[in-house]
């Protein structure tokens, strides 16, 4: 779909990347905003974790850390962002939690990203849009040509392409950076989470891994702030590669290999020990099959 591809192009991840005609035509710190919640909507759409109505919480500290601009200048965004016909706001859940709608209209979109009857892209390559993917009512863009390539002017390649391994690193540490905020509102497990990740990363964390390991944490440590920190403090003096060990969850779970005793009940030391008489007792105890053979295991 085209609105897809016009998320990609103006998502933020690890970066503040911006699009420059974006920027000209609503604001920079409009675009910073926008690029910003595109990219907390590619996350949780992506986790089928958006509402009903298709809209995702982002408090004022998330975006803060997303985009270094304060509260004052968030709202004063995010009011023009929704009279542009961008975005909706709300506020729902007790206490009161900011949530967002990213409005799927590929013709207003487009109409921002015009500059002098041209389409510019700053990071990601369009050489033909397909007219027939855009909703029935948009098809008026360029309705009398089949691709609207033409249009558009490719800049030099950007220097984060998005097609490339350096490109896709970048946005996998940004989705893993923004699942730790979505995991917890807690400041003292993010702080651990993030330090534990930047050693992680550096090992080839990838974001399904790194939703495991946050899945793991969540399971075990319920809503016990301590024991999540202290269980990440020590992946991080271990230098684990998980938070949770194996045999924690099993332990966690009640999961246990069957065990089988054979030494009715007694230390092998205490064996080698034994008297002849209780040598003797020691073996009548036994398991065996029904032919007297002593059962192995």
């Amino acid at each position: 779909m085209i609105f897809n591809s016009l998320i990609e192009l103006l998502r933020s991840d690890g970066s503040i990347i911006i699009n420059k005609t974006l920027a000209k035509n609503i604001g920079l710190n409009e675009t910073i905003i926008y690029s910003e919640l595109l990219s907390r909507y590619c996350y949780f759409n992506n986790r089928n974790e958006l509402t009903a109505d298709g809209y995702f919480f982002n408090t004022v500290k998330d975006l803060e850390d997303g985009t270094t601009l304060n509260d004052y200048s968030q709202r004063k965004a995010i009011k023009k962002l929704e009279e542009l016909g961008l975005i909706k706001c709300d506020k729902r859940d007790i206490p009161a939690k900011r949530y967002f709608k990213i409005i799927d209209d590929t013709q207003v979109i487009v109409k921002y990203l015009k500059n002098e009857g041209s389409l510019r892209t700053s990071s990601l390559k369009f050489k033909e849009l397909d007219i027939e993917n855009f909703e029935p009512n948009n098809t008026n863009i360029n309705n009398t040509n089949k691709t609207i390539s033409k249009d558009i002017v490719t800049p030099p390649k950007s220097i984060l392409d998005t097609k490339s391994k350096k490109g896709k690193k970048a946005r996998d540490i940004g989705t893993m950076r923004s699942m730790i905020n979505a995991f917890t509102q807690n400041e003292d497990i993010r702080n651990k989470l993030l330090e534990y990740f930047n050693i992680r990363v550096k090992k080839g964390l990838q974001p399904n891994q790194w939703q495991i390991i946050l899945d793991d944490l969540r399971n075990f440590a319920g809503d016990s702030a301590s024991i999540a920190v202290d269980k990440i403090n020590g992946a991080i003096a271990g230098g684990y590669m998980q938070i949770i060990a194996a045999w924690e969850k099993d332990k966690k779970n009640n999961f246990s290999k069957s065990k089988f005793d054979n030494t009715a009940g007694r230390k092998a030391e205490a064996v080698i020990n034994m008297t002849e008489e209780e040598k003797k007792e020691f073996e009548e105890n036994l398991a065996t099959d029904e032919s007297g053979n002593l059962l192995q295991f």
